[in-house]
């Protein structure tokens, strides 16, 4: 009569020979190497079925390795628009230049308004960036969900048609269990 056991590790049903008895075994599922009871023992039917686990995905890290390097890319490339915006307002306001000549929004706003706006912006896109690096090494869930929703806020970004569909699928990605179970933090 065959020996039935479970594995140590996957908690998979195993079957045996009697002539298998004191011997080590290795699970199929997992790969597993352990010892063969002398006897059957009961084997617990699974409590819920493999698919519907909610432990890590052991993919996590690839799943939300696009959105975070996507969110990287929009926080670098929005502090680098707005410092070349700061310099241009600087250098037309050390030429005296008159406010109807500037644009965007110093032409709107003022020059040192834009100033201070501008440098608001390069701090919450630096926010992002350590956020999505946060992100990518599944450090905090609480960090890549702020980076997430910071790229969606409208005014801060120029980048913001490239921002939203991105801040949409970061999300989506960090909601699926998986990769929500994944993160240290």
């Amino acid at each position: 009569m065959p020996i039935e056991f479970s594995c140590s590790q996957c908690d998979k049903p195993l079957r045996v020979p009697d002539s298998s008895a004191g011997k080590k075994a290795k699970c199929p599922a997992c790969g597993a190497l352990m010892p063969v009871p002398l006897s059957s023992t009961p084997v617990a039917a699974p409590s819920k079925p493999a698919a519907a686990k909610k432990g890590p995905d052991p993919q996590a890290g690839n799943r939300v390795a696009g959105p975070a390097i996507s969110l990287c890319a929009i926080g670098v490339l929005n502090v680098v628009y707005q410092i070349f915006n700061v310099l241009s307002v600087l250098l037309k306001l050390g030429r005296g230049v008159d406010a109807s000549e500037y644009s965007g929004l110093a032409y709107y706003i003022g020059a040192r308004p834009s100033i201070v706006f501008s440098m608001l912006t390069v701090g919450i896109s630096v926010a992002i960036v350590l956020c999505a690096i946060k992100m990518k090494n599944l450090e905090s869930y609480a960090m890549a969900l702020l980076g997430s929703f910071l790229v969606l806020i409208p005014c801060f970004f120029p980048c913001f048609v490239l921002g939203l569909p991105l801040g949409i699928w970061s999300l989506a990605v960090l909601n699926e269990p998986g990769v929500k179970a994944a993160f240290r933090g």
